[in-house]
């Protein structure tokens, strides 16, 4: 009788133990599957997000600009790239709520012929904070940056000018001779 309680709880224990094993890898399965999706829905969720700021961006600054070839607007997210990666670039940092805004693309589209470099622009919508101290920015004010081999060279503001219509095209055309206008102004 002993004997036959002991096979009894034997072959019940194994199949609890089977019964257990399954239900601890269905468990790990769901639990694993439901990371993936989660892990998917954050990726996806911040692809959309760059893809709307870029949409955001794009509408914003073609309207100031579109008709000009000496402008280019930086893809939201690339700026760091784009400094890192060019030998030369000149930026200009602007909000599209800067009083000035109208006026300096409107000046650089009558002078385009003037200019002797793209002018590569970042529109301050996002990250304002973040870029004024990186950049050292007013943001309420349009500021030109020259940037070589990814360093920080010159810069300026358009609201620095006492006669903008006729010193604007010329600053941004300094902007890469920065050691000779630094040395010249010393």
């Amino acid at each position: 009788m002993y004997k036959k309680l002991s096979n009894v709880i034997k072959d019940n224990s194994k199949k609890i133990q089977l019964t257990d094993k399954k239900k601890m890898m269905k468990r790990a399965l769901l639990g694993i599957g439901l990371l993936i999706v989660v892990f998917l829905g954050i990726q996806t969720g911040q692809k959309m997000r760059v893809a709307i700021r870029q949409s955001q961006i794009n509408e914003v600054a073609t309207d100031a600009f579109q008709s000009t070839q000496k402008l280019t607007v930086i893809p939201y997210g690339e700026l760091e790239e784009m400094i890192a990666s060019k030998s030369a670039l000149s930026v200009l940092f602007i909000s599209p709520r800067t009083d000035h805004y109208e006026q300096i693309f409107q000046i650089i589209h009558e002078k385009e012929s003037e200019m002797n470099r793209t002018i590569y622009v970042y529109p301050l919508i996002y990250q304002v904070k973040e870029m004024e101290q990186t950049y050292h920015l007013a943001t309420n004010q349009a500021t030109f940056v020259f940037f070589q081999k990814g360093q920080q060279k010159k810069q300026f503001t358009y609201e620095s000018l006492k006669k903008p219509m006729n010193e604007l095209i010329p600053e941004i055309n300094r902007l890469p001779m920065w050691n000779l206008t630094d040395k010249i102004s010393n």
